[in-house]
């Protein structure tokens, strides 16, 4: 044993010899070249072997950097103790031998892990055989959100009333659809790269708790329809297909843990279910949502007896209380067994986690939802959705699919809770609980069947208030590039937009919740400027390009010109034009061609021709119009089409 570890230390004091070596030559050779410098972040594998203990010098030297107040405020969250591991100073040693290389660190990430350096292609490649190296990747000067190919305002199709009952629409409008939130799913399995209305799908990670691989989607020893259930679940959150599907948060960031074995029911399954949960909080997750709950198995093993569903006994239960201790919120389904009282199955009996029951379409209760009152007496669901009919992704044919079940009801609400958790990053679990909980339809008791019944998510957007949108940047007509942006508030509020350190901007309009800067171009380094919209102590960042237009796809913009993606100005995202009834001129910028024919279609595919002038920009006279929605086409060397809204 001694010389196998005596060999190994060798083996890695040669590769790091080596690596350095390669490095160091590499900078040696390439700073007096033209090679393009760019920023890197560089993440280290681990902090170092030093002792992060609270009785630990290193432990108590951090500690003296954080004020009183931060440590009230860590405090106040439960934290004990108040520093973890994420707060451990990057390793000294690592930093040290980036230094010893020539390396510049510009600045660094306790959290993540990482620093960023500035260097040329080449060295940041042979920076990942540096043993100590985990990651090096290149961070853009500038970014733009980029959503969905079809950047329409949503068309939710046959999907509409599952938004509509929990008032899901004017986040959408505004451009929130969950950006930034990261969901844990557990379920039996997920097809999603095959489905047409999640190949956007932004999934960090994957883990099959059942076979210990990363593959969640069926293997050949799974039975057929092992991943369907889980497919539907992930599809009424993540789900954007025009016309056929929209989830609730599709531009989320998913965590996809498989712990469900459709082979038998096993209690197994249960563990399975409580690793995947401390799986998604180590990964990040600040939503955990999951459509499985355990009461009976197959005859071979016991069932649980009801006296031990109090909410803190069975492993899943205990396992989700941890989670939401921990900061997460996780909601689960009640189950299907009702109309009997007593049905809930585990971990929906649990005390911190948020249990859904379904409605139906009309929003009355539907008599499968199960409901308690648990082992204890406390009233479970908390909340409801739509559980009868629900629209969502097949496996098979048809592509879409109608569906009910409280597992079809989870999902969505763990959808409206990432829309929150886009807009309120900084939000404590039992903040989004009250926020869901006075937007209800029983904000002030709970009724035995539902709970508190519906929530209205843009209602509780509006209770945290003021949250502020992804804010969109367009080209106005007098050439200023305008900054809107949706404020989600029980009433107006006074947004300024600060660039640099320049005076703060006053909106040039306030139609609440709607706000627009107006920014002179001039103004505007290339290739553009970071800016901040500052509004009761809450802040959002938004980049200015100096030219062109960077739109959040679906946002619901007022009156300003269409915009298309275009060789001079490739970062645009085609986004509905919002004007007034009545004779309006718009501007069509960059369209790459000069078009001989424009003309308006309406929702039902009646055609106007429409005046146009085409110079060095291009002036479409749009007549008056009833309210509505419409495309506006341009024909000329080629074909296209924009999206406008009449209002």
């Amino acid at each position: 044993m001694v010389r196998q570890n005596y060999e190994n230390d060798v083996r890695r004091t040669a590769l790091w010899l080596l690596a350095s070596i390669c490095v160091a030559l590499v900078i040696g050779t390439t700073e007096s070249s033209a090679q393009q410098r760019a920023n890197y972040r560089i993440t280290f594998k681990d902090k170092g072997s030093e002792s992060f203990t609270p009785d630990s010098p290193s432990y108590r030297s951090t500690l003296a950097e954080f004020t009183a107040a931060a440590l009230e405020r860590r405090q106040r969250t439960g934290m004990d103790p108040v520093l973890t591991e994420d707060d451990r100073p990057l390793s000294s040693a690592y930093l040290t031998r980036l230094r010893n290389l020539g390396i510049d660190v510009l600045t660094e990430s306790r959290w993540r892990n990482c620093v960023l350096v500035n260097v040329d292609t080449l060295t940041a490649n042979l920076l990942t055989l540096l043993p100590f190296v985990s990651g090096v990747h290149r961070i853009a000067e500038v970014h733009y959100t980029t959503m969905a190919v079809d950047c329409n305002p949503a068309r939710p199709g046959a999907s509409a009333r599952q938004l509509d009952l929990l008032n899901i629409g004017p986040l959408h409008r505004a451009g929130v659809f969950g950006q930034g939130a990261m969901i844990g799913v557990i379920d039996n399995g997920f097809r999603w790269r095959s489905h047409a209305s999640m190949q956007h799908l932004d999934v960090r990670e994957t883990y099959d708790f059942v076979y210990n691989d990363t593959i969640v989607s069926n293997e050949a020893v799974d039975v057929f329809n092992q991943d369907g259930h889980g497919t539907l679940v992930l599809s009424l959150m993540g789900g954007y297909a025009q016309d056929s599907l929209i989830g609730v948060s599709p531009f989320s960031t998913y965590l996809l843990a498989k712990s469900e074995d459709m082979r038998g029911e096993f209690r197994v399954e249960e563990d399975l279910y409580a690793a995947a949960v401390e799986w998604l909080e180590r990964r990040g997750a600040a939503v955990i949502t999951s459509s499985l709950g355990y009461r009976y198995f197959d005859s071979t093993e016991a069932s649980t007896p009801y006296s031990a569903f109090d909410g803190r006994t069975t492993f899943a239960s205990r396992a989700v209380n941890m989670a939401v201790a921990r900061g997460v919120v996780c909601l689960t389904a009640a189950g299907n067994e009702g109309p009997n009282a007593r049905t809930l199955i585990t971990p929906a009996d649990a005390d911190s986690v948020l249990t859904i029951g379904g409605v139906m379409r009309d929003g009355e209760q539907w008599p499968g939802s199960s409901h308690g009152p648990t082992a204890d007496g406390r009233i479970k669901p908390d909340f409801m959705a739509l559980g009868t009919s629900v629209i969502g992704a097949g496996i098979g044919f048809p592509s879409y699919v109608s569906v009910s079940g409280t597992s079809m009801a989870t999902p969505q609400v763990a959808g409206v809770v990432a829309l929150l958790r886009s807009l309120y990053p900084e939000a404590r679990p039992w903040e989004l609980r009250a926020a869901l909980t006075a937007s209800s339809e029983l904000p002030d008791t709970m009724d035995s069947l539902r709970g508190h019944g519906l929530v209205d998510a843009t209602y509780a957007a509006e209770l945290l208030g003021p949250g502020i949108a992804p804010p969109t940047v367009v080209r106005g007509t007098d050439g200023s590039q305008l900054v809107v942006v949706t404020i989600f508030n029980r009433g107006p509020v006074d947004p300024v937009l600060i660039i640099g350190n320049g005076a703060p901007l006053d909106p040039i309009q306030r139609s609440h919740p709607v706000y627009v800067f107006s920014v002179d171009p001039a103004t505007i380094p290339s290739p553009a400027v970071e800016g901040l919209i500052f509004v009761k102590g809450r802040s959002r960042p938004v980049t200015i390009p100096k030219e062109g237009n960077a739109i959040v796809c679906g946002s619901d913009v007022p009156n300003v010109v269409a915009s298309i993606p275009s060789p001079s100005h490739t970062m645009a995202r085609i986004a509905p034009s919002i004007l007034s009834a009545g004779q309006r001129d718009v501007r069509v910028l960059d369209a790459g061609m000069t078009p001989h024919t424009a003309f308006i279609i309406d929702a039902l595919g009646r055609r106007e021709e429409v005046g146009i002038d085409a110079g060095l920009d291009i002036i479409l006279h749009i007549p008056h119009l009833a309210p509505g929605s419409y495309r506006v086409i341009l024909a000329g060397t080629t074909v296209l089409s924009l999206p406008l809204i009449i209002r």
